[in-house]
């Protein structure tokens, strides 16, 4: 089996182009996106993604991303309804947020994952950094000169590793790199509204995925999981800088990478969500971190 893999497209910002080659080059069997189709949504974009993927004849898969659901108006549980209601099947597209799909003995099943914290790294890369953190962060786009003297003081300061859950929640972090200040912003803050907190969403997505996965592993001799966000801490790049290594938190979640463990079938993973071409093993399981740029992968069933 030869699956065309790709990832975070964040469409108007990104073509197709690395896709038409691939397909052109190495004639797939499936084609997997693994989520961030769009940079963010829009109805126009949307139409014009699908349409400029229905050119394709081979049948494709995705899953949704945190782009694909940040609106500056719109809160995320009814956009993320419409859009897994969404008539994907109409340019023969399969939403694996909807169910898995059998081809063969194999299964794809996928989710989009999300983020608990648990992947954070700076703490064990800098444990000696210091931050400034604050629930006036939150309203970071309207902080004054003024707000900044007050906010920055010794009592606001901690190292990386005393931060806490609520502190990652605030999804911004100040980083003290010598006389310097850098900020790192999750910008879900200004576009993601779930109502409940990160690890609950990470806890219902997780939920969706284990149904996926014990429906699949009756009837399959390999399962293929598709995720946005990383499971695995194997899947993080060590870093040397602070900045980047700030931004950890926000890329996944362990528990989906205990999930799938826990199911032998599943030998092949496929996520999003870093930016990052990277292939790497856990256990049994060879996992491919995708880019914009598509991929082969080639599986033996």
């Amino acid at each position: 089996m030869r699956i065309l893999a790709l990832s975070d497209t964040h469409h108007p910002e990104n073509d197709l182009l690395s896709l038409d080659r691939g397909v052109l080059e190495h004639r797939p069997d499936w084609i997997v996106i693994a989520g961030d189709m769009l940079d963010a949504f829009d109805e126009v974009h949307l139409a014009e993604y699908l349409s400029m993927l229905a050119r394709y004849d081979q049948p494709k898969l995705c899953v949704l991303g945190n782009h694909d659901l940040w609106h500056e108006q719109l809160d995320t549980p009814p956009l993320f309804s419409r859009l897994r209601q969404h008539d994907w099947g109409k340019h023969g597209i399969h939403l694996l947020n909807n169910g898995p799909v059998m081809q063969g003995s194999t299964a794809f099943v996928g989710t989009t994952g999300w983020y608990d914290y648990s992947l954070y790294s700076a703490a064990r890369d800098f444990p000696d950094l210091h931050v400034y953190t604050h629930d006036d962060f939150r309203n970071w786009e309207d902080l004054t000169r003024d707000d900044c003297h007050r906010l920055f003081v010794p009592r606001n300061r901690k190292r990386w590793s005393d931060l806490s859950e609520s502190d990652f929640a605030r999804k911004v972090i100040v980083i003290e790199s010598g006389s310097e200040l850098q900020s790192i912003h999750c910008n879900d803050r200004l576009y993601i509204r779930w109502g409940v907190s990160d690890s609950e969403v990470s806890q219902r997505f997780a939920a969706d995925l284990e149904v996926q996965l014990k429906q699949a592993q009756d009837v399959a001799d390999h399962v293929i999981a598709v995720l946005h966000y990383l499971p695995f801490r194997a899947g993080v790049m060590v870093t040397q800088d602070p900045v980047q290594a700030g931004f950890t938190p926000y890329l996944g979640a362990a528990g989906f990478g205990d999930l799938v463990c826990r199911f032998s079938k599943v030998k092949t993973l496929i996520h999003g969500h870093s930016h990052t071409d990277m292939v790497y093993r856990v256990g049994g399981i060879t996992c491919y971190s995708c880019t914009a740029t598509a991929r082969l992968i080639e599986i033996e069933t």
